[in-house]
């Protein structure tokens, strides 16, 4: 049987890693994505992914402003072109908010990868 102050040694270590691993996570998530109704309240431009189009689909937006992508219903997701400063992608839901932090300037444009002709588009000053 290991010694008690064996076991005690790796049980820190492994609360150590995780609470490591965690501060990493919270540290990188700047985006958000949450199923269910608005989590993010203060947005500086909202779009709503409608039965297969995005309403608006296209704002104009400052540098370190936030976007709010909204499901009210049906099965889409957001991807960006990869243009340099792109954000992460909303990925597939049906109901809830995504939000997004533009930090430079740019356009931005943006698909949902399900439903062909869905597009849109940030301009970022």
């Amino acid at each position: 049987m290991p010694h008690p102050f064996l076991i005690k040694e790796v049980a820190v270590k492994r609360v150590a890693s995780a609470m490591f691993a965690l501060a990493v996570v919270a540290s990188v998530a700047c985006d958000e994505q949450f199923t269910g109704g608005i989590q993010n309240p203060h947005a500086d431009a909202t779009i709503t992914l409608q039965n297969n189009y995005f309403d608006p689909a296209s704002v104009t937006i400052n540098a370190g402003d936030t976007v709010l992508f909204v499901w009210p219903g049906s099965t889409h997701n957001v991807y960006f072109d990869g243009t340099p400063g792109s954000p992460a992608p909303c990925t597939n839901m049906a109901i809830g908010d995504c939000y997004r932090v533009f930090a430079v300037a740019g356009t931005f444009n943006f698909t949902c990868t399900l439903h062909p002709g869905m597009d849109g588009m940030i301009t970022v000053k």
